[in-house]
């Protein structure tokens, strides 16, 4: 278990966009850092434990501190390990456009932070990785909202011989924006609960909603609301 008392083998978060601060945020109210020690190097930041933690992609682009997020992410990857745990980065659709030299939602800030254009691009790393029990993306497989069909049979058949493929419970997919019927910004179950729709527009520059899901590894999830101090 995690520190805070609260079951979790995996905690997935959703796109970030640059919003380091959310991140970090996000981190500290999931129980896998503790935030006083990010500029230290003496003590590990990661607290986390065995948990693991996967980010579906799009850390980067709209937001001006992806290069922030990206070095987080690599220390955390170090010492969860380190621990006996795990932190997983996909690559969500913004990481391929980037790639692909597709910069149109790179921003001055984000330019400036790296260093210049030049300096960005040898900086930006490609990660990917599956989790053994829960399939998550940030658009299955990168750039798609096929599985943004609210209630549709003919794409839960599709997940369903997916999750089967490959073995596991749920699909996790961010990229697209879930909104609320009483307003504001939630994660969507469908298809039973095997699959989660889970960007809530964490980055400042959407102006939406923190969160992140917690996974048990029996089948159970949460969404939580670090914020609304909600689950």
């Amino acid at each position: 278990s995690r520190p805070g008392g609260r079951e979790s083998t995996e905690v997935s978060v959703p796109d970030l966009h640059g919003d380091f601060e959310r991140g970090v945020l996000i981190l500290e109210h999931a129980g896998l850092i503790d935030p006083a020690r990010l500029h230290e190097e003496e003590h590990p930041l990661w607290i986390g434990g065995t948990a693991s933690l996967v980010q579906t992609g799009d850390m980067v682009d709209r937001g001006d501190h992806g290069k922030e997020l990206y070095l987080l992410f690599q220390r955390l990857q170090k010492e969860a390990k380190a621990a006996g745990g795990q932190v997983i980065n996909l690559l969500g659709n913004h990481e391929l456009m980037n790639i692909q030299e597709d910069l149109r939602y790179v921003s001055d800030g984000d330019y400036a932070d790296f260093g210049g254009p030049v300096a960005r691009e040898e900086a930006l790393a490609e990660t990917s990785s599956l989790s053994s029990q829960e399939l998550m993306s940030d658009g299955g497989p990168l750039w798609t909202r096929f599985y943004a069909k609210r209630g549709d049979p003919v794409m839960c058949r599709a997940l369903d011989e997916v999750l089967e493929l490959v073995g596991a419970k749920r699909m996790v997919v961010g990229h697209t924006i879930q909104f609320s019927p009483g307003g504001g910004f939630r994660v969507r179950p469908d298809c039973g609960g095997r699959l989660l729709l889970a960007d809530t527009a964490v980055s400042r520059a959407y102006k939406g909603n923190p969160s992140y899901v917690e996974h048990d590894g029996q089948g159970g999830a949460v969404a939580v609301y670090p914020l609304m101090n909600l689950r």
